[in-house]
């Protein structure tokens, strides 16, 4: 008996399942990448597609989908003579062993031009062979017996919950889940320093202004080499944060600039129905220069560019993309939809920005005026004994982000939920009061002979060279007599630790200082690197006479 419209039916939505789960393990592979580049290749060259928002990822994700479904379904012809789907409906080959294998996969080959024209298959509707059936001299007919296609069925209906068991017990147990996501509100710093005054602070290298309470932290800027993306070396202004409660210090570093729409693209890549989705994010998609940073004349009464819409999508996305392991398969349905690989995109290109921990926090935080994705990660001490804190973190809700590090080394050894504690401290005190220059440039400061510096502006100015020459030396009598004053506090008070991070901070801003001096133009006088040489000279002798400690 010739087997039923609805058999058929029923077994090519059983295929597409099984190719939905072969395509979720192997998605990176390059063999199904080499396939969907090239068809992206082979697109962007038509005018049509390549202007549209996403027609070339819609056309290129489709059809891969269908070339991994008919190679798979042809492996499994080979094999079995029927597609697994079929076989889990019941259905048979009358031919013999042979035969029907190689006629069969012959059959599926055909499918790949013959099946997206349905008209090819409304022989069914009538009782008769399909074309593919006639020319390949094959008939696909109801089977006896039940055990090959409950074996089948299970295995099918297994490949969506595969893949979540999979990775669920990777590393991402100590992910957040979906619903712990926190939002950090402004009232923190409010409660702790209500009866306090806040001193203002601006750097625009690490482009915020906000306030603070001083005499908490000994602060002191200084310099950090580190690695641009293209692997160039690249000094950058880096802050010293040394507690004045003995528990420990901290930095704060500003990394790497950001184009967030650049990396939210990889999510379209095998998911067709992204649009539908991501209205909003797909439409961004079309000309990111709209959200470019402006000047700060052009600033409106909202600091974003970015609309509410788009702000809210890119925030599901991101949370869905980084819960992706971690959903069950209903979940996954409701959140993603039936296509995870555009996620799993995302999902690789975010962790790309963040280096791995030995325990990984995720959160979404409130900090002034912008909303930032944070990452914290637990890793080991230098010291081997212990374990350090630190947060990454960028605006979720404009395109001209950067990337921020702070790290937390604690005095002594310190648990989870005390380091923790220390970060939700330095928030509250030094940035949640923030005002970010992201979408907009800062205005130009106010720098004459009333200028005010502060650790803040001297980490920022140090690196400007077109001050002119009394506001740079201004900035050294600045930076030395800082430096000078919390030495001699910290004298006093004989701590080991702390004049050894003060000494590391010195050595820093003199090497960087010498640099500058081997240009043409030398920036700072050399009676001030001296004094710098003098000051790290007698902070490594403990000279307490110098520094006036009795």
């Amino acid at each position: 008996m010739r087997a039923t419209i609805l058999k058929r039916i029923i077994a090519f939505f059983l295929d597409l399942l099984f190719c939905w789960g072969v395509l979720f393990y192997l998605w990176n592979s390059d063999f199904i990448q080499g396939i969907y580049h090239g068809y992206g290749l082979l697109f962007s060259q038509f005018e049509g597609l390549a202007g549209t928002v996403n027609g070339v990822d819609f056309i290129s994700s489709l059809l891969t989908f269908w070339t991994i479904f008919i190679f798979v379904k042809l492996i499994v012809t080979f094999f079995f003579g029927l597609s697994l789907g079929a076989l889990a409906c019941g259905l048979s080959s009358p031919a013999d062993l042979l035969k029907k294998r190689i006629q069969g996969s012959a059959r599926v080959f055909l499918e790949f031009v013959l099946s997206p024209f349905l008209i090819f298959d409304m022989n069914l509707l009538f009782g008769k062979r399909t074309l593919k059936e006639k020319l390949t001299k094959t008939q696909i007919v109801n089977g006896q017996g039940t055990g090959t296609w409950i074996i089948a069925l299970c295995f099918l209906l297994f490949i969506p919950l595969s893949f979540s068991l999979f990775f669920k017990s990777q590393s991402y147990s100590h992910m957040m889940k979906r619903s712990v996501f926190q939002t950090v509100s402004n009232e923190k710093i409010t409660v702790e320093n209500s009866k306090k005054v806040l001193t203002p602070f601006r750097n625009d290298f690490f482009r915020l202004e906000s306030s603070y309470v001083s005499g908490q932290d000994f602060v002191l800027p200084s310099i950090y080499i580190k690695r641009t993306i293209d692997g160039k070396k690249k000094m950058a202004p880096q802050v010293y944060f040394i507690d004045g409660k003995n528990t420990g210090y901290s930095l704060l570093r500003r990394n790497y600039d950001l184009n967030l729409i650049k990396i939210l693209k990889g999510a379209l890549k095998g998911n067709p129905l992204f649009g539908l989705y991501y209205p909003h994010i797909s439409k961004a998609f079309s000309d990111p220069t709209l959200y470019s940073s402006q000047s700060f004349v052009q600033k409106s009464n909202d600091s974003h560019l970015f609309s509410n819409e788009l702000r809210h999508e890119i925030k599901e996305i991101l949370s869905s993309s980084l819960n992706l392991y971690s959903y069950g398969p209903m979940e996954l349905l409701s959140f993603v939809g039936p296509f995870p690989f555009g996620h799993h995109n995302l999902h690789t290109e975010v962790k790309k920005i963040f280096p791995n921990g030995n325990q990984e926090l995720y959160d979404f935080v409130k900090i002034g005026d912008h909303e930032f994705l944070r990452k914290s990660i637990f890793a080991s001490h230098p010291d081997g004994e212990s374990e350090i804190l630190k947060s990454f973190f960028f605006p979720i809700d404009t395109n001209n982000g950067s990337v921020y590090e702070w790290t937390f080394y604690p005095e002594k050894k310190a648990s989870s939920s005390e380091l923790m504690a220390k970060r939700d401290q330095f928030f509250s005190r030094y940035l949640i009061n923030s005002k970010w220059w992201f979408d907009y440039s800062p205005p130009p400061r106010q720098v004459n002979n009333f200028f005010k510096f502060d650790p803040f502006s001297a980490a920022d100015l140090i690196f400007k060279e077109d001050l002119d020459v009394f506001t740079t030396r201004k900035m050294e009598e600045f930076l030395y007599s800082h430096y000078f004053q919390s030495i001699k506090t910290l004298l006093s008070e004989n701590n080991e630790k702390k004049i050894f991070r003060v000494q590391q901070a010195l050595l820093e801003l003199i090497y960087f200082m010498k640099i500058k001096n081997q240009k043409e133009n030398k920036q700072y006088s050399a009676q001030f690197v001296e004094m710098f040489n003098y000051l790290f000279l007698h902070l490594k002798n403990k000279n307490l006479k110098f520094f006036g400690v009795s």
